[in-house]
């Protein structure tokens, strides 16, 4: 029984991850949070001092979900 609650919680996991990729047509979050805000990704870049680390682009990218 708690087998397949994990296997569902792997599938449901992997699903979301899927489903995201191929809205924005990439895994990376940075290219989400570019595509998300309708930016460049060179752009986005500059707007972080330096280039941005997956933590970072991640945090954005759940502010511009649900932060609104």
């Amino acid at each position: 029984m708690l087998f397949r609650g994990l296997i569902g919680i792997v599938i449901l996991i992997l699903a979301a991850y899927g489903g995201l990729t191929l809205y924005y047509g990439s895994g990376d979050p940075c290219r989400m949070l570019a595509k998300e805000q309708d930016t460049p990704l060179d752009e986005l870049r500059r707007a972080f001092s330096e280039e941005p680390s997956k933590r970072e682009c991640v945090d954005e990218l759940w502010r511009e979900w649900f932060d609104r």
